[in-house]
């Protein structure tokens, strides 16, 4: 379980500063 904790934690960690990163970049439209 120690396991699945850390790769959630880090998964949640990565798309913070991902959203963060993409949020200060210009938006990309489709």
């Amino acid at each position: 379980m120690k396991t699945e904790w850390k790769k959630l934690f880090l998964g949640i960690i990565v798309g913070v500063i991902l959203f963060t990163l993409i949020g200060d970049l210009p938006p990309i439209k489709w």
